[in-house]
């Protein structure tokens, strides 16, 4: 809603920023209630992590400004896109930085909303501004935002801001979560090729692993990760504060004490700075896993030991605790064996000894004779009573044998049919089914390109699902048929999916199409299409 400009300030002879709200949104109320709101929110603040306010335009005026502290470097977004990735005790101490710029925020009531690298500026001695406070929320104040509408960046928002629901600080923690996946492993948590698809996987989708794709990567930190993108605000750190700590005392457990001095030094020495700082590492994670070795615990150490490795090929201290421990564990996995055979071979020989083999050794039996019951006794009638009182079964309330379920459809206009019964378009609302495996059927009725889609789910009558169940439509196939003069291979994206002449289907996510491209194995040609769904479509290639 604006753009910046570099200025300077003719009384005190200093650059700023200018933010100006861009023309067409001038004469907008609501783009002016919130231009100001932004400068409101930012001027509550004072911390050396979040870009200062230096002037506003005021409500009354025709042009709307914010004047700001002018940062003399680039994004920490375009540093990442430049190095790939940071190391993740690296990543660790910039989320630390920034965890405490926005714990002042929210002590302030004001939530950002839109955390992700781009809002994070690198000054040119390292330091880190938070900026960009524009979609910020201030806590207590009406909203400008309609109910269920999206505010922030897709792939860092959190669960419940994609589903339009109430949020405060806990989502911060969140979005915070999934930019330290980010700068720690160079890949998004949730990535797909449209919005509407990373969108779907933050709704349905559990926690990524950092684990696949740095196995060695420090456990701690990723049990801090896991804990700030819990999919429930109940189940994540509950404060910023929280977040800090949590990080510091993993920092300082690897001997990291100045945060501040690591992350400046990362920013700006680079390449050596970051050899010394992956070889300290290196010593500290070895020195880690002894103590864990003589502690008796071979398997955290032997992680330990395969993380100083990562770091330091040539760390020789590394390379002999690993040997150590592999045998220490070849060792404990051969008293484990021992140990389950004995259990296996005492109660199968006490069988045996037991058994029939042993009766000619059992001690001797004796037979107490039956008591004679006395004649008077038995000669004695019982006496019937009179009146013998009618049993009466009165039936109780049946126990309910069914389970709570609402099942939503993506996107909203399609048809659910379960177990053949029809519920409605984009919500069954709240319904009782019966435990065990279900139907699903989705119909899109308007979406010519949209697929009968069949899904299943189990439902358990003791651990009943706490949310809504949502499944999304599928889209038709495309089909692709390479012209060629002879059989050979066609790679689609490089990759082998079938062969000439004969048609090969793509399944895609959008109903918008997807780009690819064409080429055959042992042919330099190459063409690039976009593939559409529910489309056949034809390549020619001519003989050379």
């Amino acid at each position: 809603m604006a753009r910046v400009y570099r200025g300077v300030d003719r009384v005190l002879s200093r650059p700023v920023a200018i933010k100006l709200m861009l023309p067409h949104l001038a004469d907008k109320e609501s783009s002016k209630i919130r231009f100001e709101r932004e400068a409101r929110a930012v001027a509550l603040l004072k911390s050396p992590n979040i870009v200062e306010i230096y002037d506003f335009s005021g409500p009354d005026s025709e042009q709307s400004f914010i004047v700001s502290e002018f940062v003399d470097g680039p994004s920490l977004a375009s540093i990442l896109n430049e190095r790939g990735t940071f190391l993740p005790e690296m990543a660790a101490a910039m989320v630390w930085i920034i965890s405490r710029a926005l714990a002042h925020a929210h002590s302030k009531g004001v939530v950002h909303r839109d955390i992700k690298p781009e809002n994070i500026l690198v000054t040119s001695t390292g330091q880190l501004k938070l900026t960009d406070f524009g979609v910020a929320y201030i806590m207590g104040q009406s909203r400008l935002t309609a109910t269920k509408a999206l505010v922030g960046s897709p792939a860092h928002m959190s669960p419940e801001q994609v589903m339009g629901e109430p949020i405060d600080h806990r989502s911060d923690i969140f979005s915070l979560g999934t930019m330290l996946f980010l700068l720690s492993t160079g890949k998004y948590p949730f990535a797909a090729q449209s919005d509407v698809a990373v969108i779907r996987q933050i709704a349905e989708a559990v926690t990524p692993n950092p684990y696949s794709y740095s196995p060695s990567f420090p456990p701690d930190l990723a049990t801090v990760i896991a804990r700030m993108m819990a999919r429930a605000p109940r189940d994540r750190f509950q404060a910023m504060d929280e977040v800090s700590e949590a990080i510091s005392g993993i920092l300082t457990g690897l001997e990291i004490t100045d945060f501040e001095a690591l992350v400046a030094n990362g920013l700006t020495k680079k390449d050596t700075f970051c050899v010394s700082l992956t070889h300290r590492l290196s010593r500290t994670y070895a020195k880690k896993g002894k103590d864990l070795l003589e502690q008796g615990k071979p398997a955290q150490a032997m992680g330990l030991a395969d993380r100083a490795l990562e770091l330091d090929p040539d760390n020789k201290a590394a390379a002999g605790l690993a040997k150590i421990t592999s045998r220490r564990r070849g060792l404990y996995h051969i008293l484990l064996l021992v140990l389950l055979t004995t259990l296996l071979v005492i109660p199968i020989g006490y069988h045996i000894w037991s058994g029939p083999f042993t009766k000619k050794n059992a001690p001797p039996m004796f037979f107490i004779p039956v008591r004679q019951p006395c004649l008077a006794c038995s000669l004695h009638q019982r006496r019937v009573p009179a009146f013998v009182p009618e049993m009466h079964v009165y039936p109780t309330q049946p126990i309910s044998r069914l389970v709570p379920v609402e099942v939503r459809a993506f996107p909203p206009a399609v048809r659910i049919s379960i177990d053949g019964k029809k519920y409605g378009f984009g919500s069954t609302g709240r319904i009782f089914l019966n435990p065990g495996l279900h139907r699903v059927l989705l119909i899109h009725p308007n979406c010519p390109v949209c697929a009968k889609t069949i899904r299943r789910f189990n439902l358990s009558l003791t651990n009943p699902p706490r949310h809504a169940l949502r499944f999304s439509v599928a889209y038709k196939p495309a089909t692709i048929v390479v012209k060629y003069p002879k059989k050979a291979v066609v790679l689609l994206d490089n990759k082998p999916v079938g062969y000439t002449n004969y048609p090969i289907n793509r399944a895609l996510a959008s109903p918008g199409g997807q780009f690819v491209t064409i080429s055959v194995k042992g042919d330099t040609r190459k063409y690039k299409i976009r593939l559409f769904p529910g489309k056949k479509t034809e390549i020619v290639f001519k003989k050379r």
